[in-house]
């Protein structure tokens, strides 16, 4: 079922960006903040000014050269098949239902109650800080590590030419490489996926990398 619902959400995510949308007409290109830093996004013929100070919305559609980039992201949400998409020890029961406790689902005098082991793991008092860049797959890997840990961190991305950012991984470590781990909690500041992964599941979770 879970599997089928990942699919599913990568389904609709696809179709989600393949379909135009009604907005205000504007171009998008950031080099800095999107986290899909190399993906830009056009639209339709400019909308003209109404009296009330709003625009009549042309659609957006996506650049004919970035179709290729469009299927590849989605098509690595597929890929995921859920991992990374619950927190480390998620489970399901089907229990009688208690008004006071939460649950998505409720029907016939039961609900669905989630439960997970994260509220048993020690939690950070300020938000990790990763520097990192969209495409990077070694990146993907430790924000998958920061879900099933479901971890507070702030994002810094890091495209390519990136201006903001990359000067600070540069300055703290000396090298342009991706993903830069900085733990305000324990001073600690590291590269490598692997070693950001044992170290994010050794201090914020049971040990035990899940792959």
């Amino acid at each position: 079922l879970f599997l089928a619902c990942a699919v599913l959400c990568s389904a609709l995510h696809s179709a989600y960006a393949f379909a135009p949308l009604a907005l205000s007409p504007v171009s998008v290109r950031s080099k800095q903040h999107a986290s899909l830093s190399r993906l830009s996004m056009q639209s339709g013929p400019t909308g003209q000014k109404k009296a009330d100070g709003t625009f009549d919305a042309k659609p957006f559609y996506a650049r004919s050269d970035q179709m290729a980039d469009l299927m590849a992201c989605s098509f690595t949400s597929m890929l995921r098949l859920g991992t990374g998409a619950l927190t480390s020890g998620f489970s399901l029961s089907l229990e009688k239902d208690d008004p006071a406790v939460y649950s998505a689902i409720r029907f016939g005098g039961y609900m669905l109650k989630e439960g997970s082991a994260v509220g048993s793991f020690n939690r950070p008092a300020q938000p990790l800080q990763l520097y990192e860049f969209e495409s990077c797959p070694f990146c993907r890997k430790v924000r998958e590590g920061v879900a099933i840990l479901d971890l507070d961190v702030e994002f810094r991305p890091c495209p390519k030419e990136g201006t903001r950012y990359r000067p600070e991984v540069v300055e703290r470590g000396g090298k342009a490489m991706f993903p830069f781990l900085v733990d305000p909690n324990t001073g600690k500041e590291m590269y490598e996926s692997d070693d950001i992964l044992q170290y994010l599941f050794e201090q914020y979770g049971d040990g035990r990398v899940p792959w």
